[in-house]
């Protein structure tokens, strides 16, 4: 995951030249917490960027963090406990550890480091002390090495990949639009298609792509594998060359397309005189979102495809090893 260090860098482009924020970290989680390890916040003396998960939690998190930026004598890193129940109020009832940073406008040497990494496409691990070390490593020390650390006595080990969209949407219309404004709320890298340059000035986020593609049927050969992609073009002959090129790849997650059951029928058949398999055509979910709902209205339609498709990817990300995790404690 690398979205947050995409969000770091646009806090401290907002930083004047002698301000500090700072920096909100779920460290360690045990039992029911409202994020889960490494889910960030930034907190200037005015604004609030991410979430730790809301709450009580949350507004003592702020609280905390901006008494840090008045005191001038605060460390630039401390480690918190939070039993959520006694000290919170929340019915989660679990116990959370928070990491509190200061930073600056300027980027620290492990910041560069890892921006320097992911810009070759390669990745790397990011190693955060939790409490001062035997080898004089104080809280909050951060170290970005290519290689994996293994095992690190109470420090934070996450890595860190490029962003690689897990999400396609081809199409930017009243629906697509939609979708990818209901996606930028997500963890997830977005990459939306469309021939229509016009259609293209989407809402800037950092999780979204806007891709113009004079023709977006060859985009498909350019999706990582296990990519989650989903059809609605202003064309029914662009859907069908889209979704054509999408089932002859037998390595994305999920291909999904906007429309009726008639529309399904005609493009099995169109798919069966191009070549396309039963076994190839089997994956096509069409129509996609929740076929129950009556609305047609944009909106609507977007939160039911979004639902499904993040389903889709929570249970992939359930059946991948262990050691895919973007954050992992190691004691």
């Amino acid at each position: 995951m690398t979205r947050w260090l995409t969000q770091l860098s646009e806090v401290q482009a907002t930083l004047a030249p002698e301000q500090q924020a700072v920096m909100v970290t779920v460290a360690r989680v045990r039992g029911s917490a409202p994020r889960e390890v490494g889910a960030r916040m930034w907190v200037t003396d005015s604004t609030t960027t991410g979430t730790v998960g809301g709450g009580e939690l949350e507004y003592q998190c702020q609280a905390i963090s901006r008494r840090i930026l008045t005191d001038k004598s605060a460390e630039s890193a401390s480690l918190r406990n939070f039993p959520l129940g006694s000290n919170c109020g929340q019915c989660c009832g679990g116990v959370v550890d928070i990491l509190f940073e200061k930073f600056s406008t300027i980027p620290a040497t492990w910041q560069l480091h890892a921006t320097e990494t992911l810009a070759k496409g390669d990745s790397g691990f990011l190693t955060t002390q939790l409490s001062a070390s035997d080898d004089k490593l104080s809280t909050g020390h951060k170290e970005f090495t290519t290689l994996d650390p293994g095992t690190c006595k109470n420090a934070l080990v996450e890595s860190i990949q490029p962003a690689v969209a897990a999400i396609a949407v081809f199409g930017a219309g009243h629906v697509g639009t939609a979708l990818v404004n209901i996606l930028s709320h997500t963890q997830y890298d977005v990459v939306c298609i469309d021939n229509r340059p016009e259609q293209l000035p989407l809402e800037a986020t950092s999780n979204i792509q806007p891709v113009y593609q004079k023709q977006p049927a060859t985009y498909v050969s350019s999706l990582a594998a296990n990519t989650a992609s989903v059809v609605m073009t202003h064309s029914h002959a662009l859907d069908f060359d889209i979704c054509a090129a999408m089932l002859k790849r037998d390595d994305l997650s999920f291909c999904g397309l906007i429309g009726s059951q008639s529309k399904r029928k005609r493009f099995d058949r169109l798919f069966r005189q191009a070549g396309l398999t039963d076994e190839q055509i089997s994956r096509l979910i069409c129509p996609v979102g929740d076929t129950d709902l009556t609305s047609k209205r944009p909106g609507e339609i977007a939160i039911t495809i979004a639902a499904q498709i993040l389903r889709h990817l929570e249970a992939v990300s359930q059946t991948q090893p262990a050691d895919t995790v973007h954050a992992a404690l190691h004691n």
